[in-house]
């Protein structure tokens, strides 16, 4: 076989895995979007595909931030009699980088979160957990403002502010 047709075979495999790693993640996406509306449908609740009047319904981070921001696989309901709302939170960033050459380039970046919020009755200060990093832990231990918890796995994975 030649090299000009050693190419055109990688290249075709490389789009073939492309096509079905979309489908895949296509096919995923709608058994997941399935189950929300046969949990929504078994426990009377409700279940809508999009429905973006909660990405601006909360304070604080990650709500505000970014752009283009959406809710998806919203489940509004009762549970114990008060009322929750369950969604999948996105929004995207503009991410600007420079190499060593003096080369700009521009990327877009989507974060991704799970929101589950229930009406207890009551006023709390609000309560953050987010993903531990190197810069959140000396900040916590700097400030005193991370909660320590008894699961030292717990710990080390997350930040608690309250």
């Amino acid at each position: 076989m030649a090299v000009g047709g050693g190419i055109v075979v990688l290249f075709g495999g490389f789009l073939v895995l492309v096509v079905v790693i979309a489908v895949l993640g296509y096919l995923a996406a709608k058994k997941r979007r399935e189950a929300f509306a046969m949990l929504a449908a078994q426990r009377g609740w409700t279940y809508l595909e999009s429905d973006d009047r909660w990405v601006d319904g909360f304070a604080g981070a990650p709500f505000g931030l970014g752009h283009s921001r959406r809710a998806g696989n919203v489940l509004t309901g009762s549970y114990d009699s008060r009322p929750f709302v369950a969604f999948d939170y996105k929004y995207d960033t503009t991410e600007t980088s420079t190499d060593s050459e003096g080369r700009t380039t521009t990327r877009e970046v989507s974060h991704h979160f799970s929101v589950a919020a229930i009406d207890v009755g009551a006023a709390f200060p609000p309560l953050e957990v987010t993903p531990e990093g190197f810069f959140s832990r000396m900040v916590g231990r700097l400030t005193n403002r991370d909660i320590e918890l008894e699961s030292e796995e717990f710990n080390r994975a997350f930040t608690v502010t309250c």
